[in-house]
């Protein structure tokens, strides 16, 4: 039942490669997404055990203007040197190493961000601010990309964990990348950081960057709504399942990864991208917004997959009140409409609720969900969304973020604070 685990796991550039894009009128971006480093790549740095916790868009708005203000600059200063350089959006992905004594407690971890801009003359410069703004500056012992620099730093965490990392800081073409290696010390296994240790993760990350054929690009077909950071955020932004295997997740075992690929490998997947935002009228994210794109061997795979809609999510044991919906909207080659609720078979106040729309599109099947605790959304505010996330794939690409739509506030606004 991963994708209802999975919810809740964390509080280029050949676009031939993407099955979504041959009715693109325009050429997409890239998609950052496949440029970022994977379990493996890690491992081959030298860094083993490393698996993904968190990922997130950032486009210019006034949450990344504030975010770079922290430390003193201007909001008009920081506002003004994006936009001469044309600042587009930012792709972030955590990854952590379990902790020897409990899985679900990190000893390490390594961030990685990558900017795209549209103007690279100025890109020197937003380096150099990022340099001032990340930490104290450390010689390099040699060059990653077109220009790199490098920063130490040491911190708490809002929960009172101590942490040193070491970043490597890149230039290359019209991207900024940002790797950072951070160690909680005390906590085994020791990483330490170490600027040798960090130059090798961002050169391989250089390599993947300017690899032509990185991946399926099923990030470009995801429709994200605007975030602020206090009413809205992100829980995940990346893949579930790549070129036929799982991607494990922070605080999954083994065997759960095992479980899951014995299910997607039953039903002909190959690749699952995830989008898991929240939001909520008192920041507490009551209301979540989710798309899973998953792509199949073939249209009849996906065919099936969209017609056993109820045979397999009503299945699970923790699955209650499950109802397909008499009718749905007009979409891809084929849609349907459903709801449930995820808890006990008593109500409780912490079941949530879901109302979803699946898309058949070809070889895909785009699966789009609001979810919500105490009652269920308005299904007009999710074929609203089903209807754009449908458009964005008939696109072939989606608008970085969109407005949160009215009436999914209202929704999230509705709930008992």
């Amino acid at each position: 039942m991963r994708h209802l685990i999975r919810i809740f796991a964390v509080a280029a550039m050949v676009f031939a490669a993407n099955p979504f894009l041959a009715s693109a009128k325009t050429s997409p971006p890239p998609s950052l997404s496949d440029m970022m480093l994977t379990t493996a790549d890690l491992s081959g740095a030298g860094l083993d055990g490393f698996v993904p916790a968190n990922g997130w868009t950032d486009t210019l708005d006034d949450e990344l203007v504030g975010f770079y203000s922290e430390n003193g600059a201007k909001n008009t200063d920081v506002r003004s040197m994006l936009e001469t350089a044309d600042f587009k959006e930012a792709r972030g992905l955590v990854l952590f190493q379990p902790s020897d004594e409990d899985p679900n407690t990190p000893a390490a971890g390594v961030t990685l961000v990558i900017d795209r801009f549209g103007n690279s003359k100025t890109l020197s410069d937003v380096l150099a601010f990022y340099v001032s703004y990340y930490g104290d500056e450390i010689k390099m012992t040699s060059t990653v990309g077109d220009e790199s620099r490098a920063v130490g730093f040491s911190g708490t965490e809002q929960n009172g964990a101590k942490y040193t990392s070491v970043s490597v800081i890149f230039v290359l073409g019209s991207m900024i990348a940002r790797v950072e290696l951070y160690d909680y010390p005390g906590v085994a296994p020791d990483v330490k950081p170490s600027l040798k240790r960090v130059q090798a993760i961002a050169k391989r990350l250089a390599v993947r960057m300017s690899q032509v054929d990185t991946g399926p690009s099923l990030d470009l077909g995801v429709l994200r709504l605007a975030t602020d950071g206090n009413q809205s955020g992100y829980n995940w932004d990346y893949y579930d399942r790549l070129d036929s295997t799982g991607v494990a997740y922070f605080g999954e075992s083994a065997s759960d990864v095992a479980t899951f690929d014995q299910i997607d490998d039953a039903d002909g997947i190959v690749d699952v991208y995830t989008l898991n935002q929240w939001l909520s009228s008192n920041g507490s994210g009551d209301v979540n917004w989710i798309v899973q794109v998953r792509t199949f061997g073939s249209a009849t795979d996906a065919e099936t997959y969209l017609n056993n809609t109820e045979q397999r999510e009503g299945s699970y044991t923790d699955v209650f009140d499950f109802k397909i919906a008499p009718s749905a909207p007009a979409l891809g080659d084929s849609a349907v409409a459903y709801s449930y609720r995820v808890g006990q078979e008593k109500r409780t106040s912490t079941d949530r609720r879901y109302r979803r729309v699946a898309i058949q599109i070809g070889s895909s099947v785009i699966d789009v969900a609001v979810s919500s605790r105490e009652k269920l959304a308005p299904a007009a505010v999710v074929e609203d969304l089903a209807t754009k996330e449908a458009a964005c794939v008939k696109k072939g690409s989606c608008s970085l973020e969109e407005p949160i739509p009215a009436d999914l506030t209202a929704f999230a606004a509705s709930l008992t604070k």
